[in-house]
């Protein structure tokens, strides 16, 4: 029996399989198999790696241990941070779903007050529309809503070619033409036949006699038979004097007391100084329509529309005014106010037409074409909207934004003690300045020159459709998460 050291074997040595071998080895000898002893060895070795490689395994398996906690922790610090950011989202969602709402608010707020709007500007048209009934080609019966007729509405007959007044009860003409009315700048120039006037007034021919004329002219034949003078041209008075009898003298016989009387009560006068003739100026008054005083001269006046004379008395002013009235005649530039009387009339201007009911201006249309109205305005109206006629066409933008930076408010007017609801026109024109126009409000203010912002409510509408999809979009992404 052979005999080694465990420390000798190794694979190389040459040994039978099945030979036995004494390992002595510090003292101690066994006795084994060759073979058994090298597999013995080998799985002694697999072992020692196998160990190694667990230890190897065991230290990743650390490391990794302490990697995976160090991503715990880091993932830790991640969910809190993902927690604290979902419920800063979780209160932004709240907030966005408040302010949604309070603009769905505004919106519909908005949305209400242009209605209203649109109701008065309706109203308005509706009254203006029952006044003014447009061309007809007979006398209506009712107003263009089927209603009854009210008093002072219009309408132009294209039959007459008239306008046509109501007065409550008949249709009459609503005015006349001017052209062969007297002027006052005439002064009665322009009367077609002045003595047939002055014949019709009453004045005769003393209109035109001079003053100096008045005895004989006035008085005519009377003159000469004053008092039984009989002619003064053969023995009313002297013509000439020849002094024949040398008992009277001319310079003798006016002085002498008892001819003096003979010639005061010759031919039956009486007494000249009370009665017989006039002694010296004599003051003239007139009374009446016609007032003045004088002696030698008289100023006259005559009073202010004293003289009421009918048509008829005037001879050709009937036919005059039936031709200016005449069909197809142009009356422009003749006929300024038309109406029933000086509270309720139609007056044209150079700048506006006033509509004026019971003494007030309650309409005013505007050369600038602008129409004011003292109260509501109820009619219907359609706003130009087909985009053949638009260019330049791009949808409003930012325009929650826009509604929000609005602000609806109730208000008092300050010209009128009247509570209103809407929007400031400086705050629209800031975010959609072609909704905002100036013009003059004489109307309400009385004030012609100062220029006032108004807003075009129809305008707003744009706005507010596009805010409220802008909010949808908001809601709808809210709702998402």
């Amino acid at each position: 029996m052979s005999t080694i050291k465990i420390s000798e074997l190794t694979e190389k040595l040459t040994m039978v399989g099945t030979e036995e071998v004494l390992i002595n080895d510090s003292g101690i000898s066994k006795k084994f198999s060759t073979q058994r002893f090298l597999d013995a060895k080998a799985a002694a070795e697999a072992a020692q790696t196998a160990a190694e490689v667990a230890q190897t395994a065991a230290e990743t398996a650390e490391t990794n241990a302490e990697t995976a906690e160090t991503n715990a922790a880091a993932s830790a610090s991640a969910a809190s941070t993902s927690a604290s950011n979902a419920a800063t989202s979780a209160s932004e969602a709240s907030t966005s779903a408040t302010n949604a709402s309070n603009s769905a608010g505004s919106a519909a707020t908005a949305q209400s007050a242009a209605e209203s709007a649109r109701d008065s500007a309706l109203a308005a048209y509706d009254s203006f529309d029952d006044r003014y009934l447009g061309v007809k080609a007979s006398a209506p019966t009712l107003d263009n809503d089927g209603d009854a007729l009210v008093a002072g509405a219009l309408y132009f007959d294209s039959t007459s070619q008239k306008m046509q007044l109501y007065t409550g009860s008949i249709w009459v003409d609503a005015y006349t033409t001017g052209t062969s009315f007297l002027a006052v700048a005439n002064n009665l120039s322009d009367l077609n036949n002045a003595a047939t006037a002055r014949t019709n007034l009453g004045l005769g021919t003393a209109a035109t006699t001079a003053s100096t004329d008045y005895a004989t002219a006035a008085q005519g034949s009377n003159a000469d038979t004053a008092y039984g003078w009989g002619n003064h041209a053969s023995a009313g008075y002297l013509t000439t004097y020849t002094e024949t009898d040398p008992v009277y003298t001319a310079s003798s016989w006016y002085t002498t007391t008892n001819n003096s009387t003979n010639w005061d009560t010759a031919y039956g006068w009486g007494n000249h100084a009370s009665a017989g003739y006039i002694t010296g100026n004599q003051t003239i008054t007139l009374s009446g329509d016609a007032t003045g005083s004088g002696t030698t001269a008289i100023t006259v006046t005559v009073a202010d529309d004293s003289h009421n004379h009918i048509i008829s008395n005037v001879d050709g002013l009937q036919t005059a005014l039936d031709g200016k009235m005449a069909t197809g005649t142009d009356k422009r530039a003749q006929i300024y106010y038309i109406g029933r009387d000086t509270n309720d009339y139609i007056g044209v201007e150079t700048t506006q037409i006033n509509f004026v009911l019971d003494g007030n201006t309650d309409a005013r249309l505007y050369n600038s074409g602008d129409f004011h109205a003292d109260g509501n305005v109820i009619a219907y109206s359609t706003s130009i909207s087909d985009s053949r006629l638009k260019k330049d066409i791009t949808p409003v933008e930012n325009a929650l934004d826009k509604v929000c930076s609005l602000n609806g408010v109730e208000f008092t007017y300050t010209y009128e003690d009247k509570r209103s609801a809407g929007v400031i026109a400086q705050e629209v024109e800031a975010v959609l300045p072609q909704a905002v126009k100036e013009t003059t409000l004489g109307l309400k203010t009385g004030d012609e020159t100062t220029a006032y912002k108004v807003v075009e409510y129809d305008q707003l509408h744009a706005l507010l459709i596009e805010a409220v999809k802008e909010l949808t979009a908001r809601v709808e992404a809210l709702e998402a998460k």
